[in-house]
């Protein structure tokens, strides 16, 4: 579903006001975690909340009532393309117009057809998550509105905030902390699978040896927990292997 107006009012509160993890946030509404980001950043910037453009082109009402005729004649004159008829229009006759606007007159017209090599049928976009509570989580650090450091572990199937804390500065031990949390709190359920997160000091090591190995406290910390993942660093999930 497309984001309605009220929707955005929440997104900016909840990522802005109330610190919440973009990605959370974007599976919370069903939209991209690049969107929550524009409209996060369009408010801290501003100080108001985004307002939603209405989708579609313009009717032709909104343009001179001999707008066709002015697309024929220009066609006439100049045989080019939509885009050659856009620019024309704009510049020389002060005409604001697109150019999928001028395409579609054309096409009305019989001047112009769509390119079928062009006609390629998207793929529905289907969101990958675990089937199974505590199969995965993601840990995360961002800032909020006070500049304070926020982590927060979510459960990959049910996008639930497991663990969330406040800190002075980013670090293993605070990661550490959480997720130890997460472990006391739901290892009844079962225990965690793997970890996904980024490649931060914070959770994986900079350096490696020749066989991959390194001496860093928060991996160590996975491994003596049990947490696996199937490889790294390159997927992000930390862990035994």
């Amino acid at each position: 579903m497309p984001l309605e107006q009220d929707d955005v009012f929440r997104i900016a509160m909840n990522v802005v006001k109330h610190g919440q993890n973009t990605s959370f946030v974007a599976d919370k509404f069903d939209v991209s975690r690049r969107r929550v980001q524009q409209i996060a950043a369009e408010y801290r910037t501003t100080g108001k909340i985004p307002i939603l453009q209405k989708r579609g082109r313009k009717p032709y009402s909104e343009y001179p009532s001999n707008i066709e005729e002015m697309v024929s004649h220009t066609t006439n004159k100049l045989h080019g393309g939509s885009t050659v008829i856009g620019k024309y229009l704009r510049k020389k006759r002060g005409v604001k117009i697109g150019n999928n606007a001028i395409c579609e007159i054309m096409k009305n017209q019989g001047r112009s057809q769509a390119d079928p090599r062009k006609r390629v049928k998207k793929k529905p976009w289907i969101r990958y998550e675990r089937k199974h509570p505590l199969s995965a989580i993601h840990i995360d650090w961002h800032e909020n509105v006070k500049k304070q450091k926020v982590c927060s572990v979510t459960d990959d199937c049910s996008r639930m905030i497991l663990a969330i804390g406040e800190f002075e500065r980013i670090s293993s031990d605070a990661s550490m902390m959480l997720v130890q949390q997460v472990i006391a709190e739901y290892s009844h359920i079962r225990s965690i699978g793997q970890i996904i997160s980024d490649h931060g000091s914070e959770f994986v090591a900079n350096k490696r040896d020749k066989n991959g190995k390194a001496d860093h406290r928060f991996e160590i910390f996975c491994i003596e927990n049990g947490i696996l993942s199937q490889e790294m660093p390159s997927s992000g999930m930390i862990g035994a292997s």
